[in-house]
């Protein structure tokens, strides 16, 4: 399932604790800036979480610019545990940022 950055902005502050906001990118780049609330789980490690990402209601999957997010999503299909799984299709957190929308930083 796609969905689009924004949405995830009118959302974020109000996730319950079965949904997720999943950023793939790497720790450097996630401890650099962030959204409030996120959870970095890189994406050539996703695999490695597959049945801890089963229990979330939702996930929100993204990453810079959508790249990655999208082979983590592919990757999480592959072993059938994308069923819950909102992947962010059109912009990253470069988007985010330079709209001026809540980070966290360091």
């Amino acid at each position: 399932m796609a969905t689009k950055m924004d949405q995830i902005h009118d959302v974020f502050k109000s996730l319950s604790d079965k949904e997720l906001l999943l950023d793939v990118r790497q720790p450097d780049e996630f401890k650099e800036f962030r959204i409030p609330g996120s959870r970095n789980i890189p994406h050539d490690q996703i695999l490695q979480f597959a049945d801890e990402l089963k229990e979330y209601d939702k996930i929100y999957v993204y990453c810079r610019s959508g790249n990655r997010s999208q082979i983590a999503t592919q990757m999480l299909a592959s072993v059938d545990a994308a069923n819950n799984v909102f992947l962010v299709d059109d912009v990253g957190m470069n988007y985010w940022r330079d709209q001026g929308y809540e980070i966290e930083e360091g």
